[in-house]
């Protein structure tokens, strides 16, 4: 049993059906198919497959579709832009030539990002880092009451539920 095609070989044929292809690449296409079956078989199927498209019902288009069309090309062209002729600004009454205008811009743009950088690290606050498993162990060693108690805590849906329970009018006032 022979290998399927690959997909560059059928574009390649549909591109000879469809008469797309130039002459060199159609001559080359045409002297593989004479000593290729399979690939003389492959055209043959799309050939069929091809000519059955004909049979197809062609659909016809509505009597407004060229109108809707139409119109809707008109909205989405634009108007042309009008030209506007400007001086050179050296003839300008009182105006001078900019001299090296485009450094400036692009030194004031520098000197406002790294004032803009510095300025956001004194806006925002620092980034605590993280605890050290030494300072971990000593909060922990710090209560250990909550830690005797832990698993009773846990059955508590929240920490202002437990702090309701504190309420001296809730149980009396009995430690």
């Amino acid at each position: 049993m022979s290998e399927p095609l690959d997909e560059r070989t059928r574009e390649e044929l549909t591109a000879y059906l469809d008469g797309e292809m130039d002459e060199p690449a159609a001559a080359a296409l045409e002297k593989r198919l004479r000593s290729d079956p399979q690939l003389q078989r492959e055209l043959e199927s799309l050939k069929r497959a091809w000519d059955l498209l004909d049979f197809l019902p062609q659909p016809e288009p509505s009597p407004e579709f060229t109108a809707r069309t139409l119109n809707r090309l008109e909205i989405v062209r634009s108007p042309q832009p009008a030209t506007v002729t400007m001086p050179p600004l050296g003839s300008l009454p009182g105006a001078t030539p900019p001299r090296g205008s485009l450094w400036r811009w692009v030194l004031t743009a520098g000197v406002a990002g790294v004032a803009g950088y510095f300025l956001m690290g004194l806006a925002l606050p620092p980034t605590p880092r993280p605890p050290t498993p030494a300072e971990l162990e000593e909060r922990l060693a710090a209560d250990l009451r909550l830690l005797d108690r832990l698993h009773l805590y846990r059955y508590a849906e929240s920490v202002e539920f437990l702090r309701a329970l504190d309420h001296p009018d809730l149980f009396g006032d009995s430690p």
